[in-house]
């Protein structure tokens, strides 16, 4: 897709799906602001009535750490934390090891005696906070695919974390 100027064109997808999220954390207004885009372009992309141009993509790329590239669809992410690592990856290798961590802490909790099952509720809340975090840094706008992996975890964990029998 080359970017056709004001008004022409169709947004891409990656545009709408970053600037709901970011209206959604922070609202139209201050996210024309925070961009540095006028508001009537912000409702004009979220309706998908506007190609942004070039200038516009960049300024996009810029406010959330990708590639013009991705945000036409084009390529996949290419943002970079400070030390040069794709940020993709960690986010990918990290939901996986949540995921992972998740079951195997839910399936020790089903197996373990009475005087066990404290100690793995206590790590199940460290989980759960973890994972809140994530989340959390997801709202502040860091790139997360897998919130609905993320807060899947968290139903897992709280059939542990809400145990009333432990709090006896």
């Amino acid at each position: 897709m080359s970017a056709m100027g004001r008004g022409g064109g169709k947004t891409p997808k990656r545009v709408v799906e970053k600037i709901q999220n970011e209206v959604a954390r922070i609202g139209q207004n201050a996210t024309a602001r925070a961009i540095g885009i006028p508001l009537r372009s912000v409702q004009k992309y979220l309706e998908g009535k506007s190609e942004p141009t070039t200038a516009t993509l960049e300024t996009l790329a810029e406010y959330f750490g990708v590639s013009i590239a991705y945000l036409r669809g084009e390529a996949e992410v290419q943002a970079y934390n400070a030390k040069g690592t794709w940020v993709q990856e960690i986010v990918d290798e990290e939901a996986e090891d949540i995921e992972k961590l998740t079951d195997e802490t839910l399936e020790l909790y089903q197996v373990a005696p009475l005087h066990l099952k404290q100690t793995v509720s206590t790590l199940a809340v460290y989980l759960e906070r973890k994972i809140e975090g994530i989340l959390l840094s997801y709202v502040a706008g860091v790139l997360l695919e897998h919130e609905s992996t993320y807060k899947k975890c968290l139903k897992k964990l709280s059939t542990i974390t809400e145990n009333k029998e432990l709090s006896q």
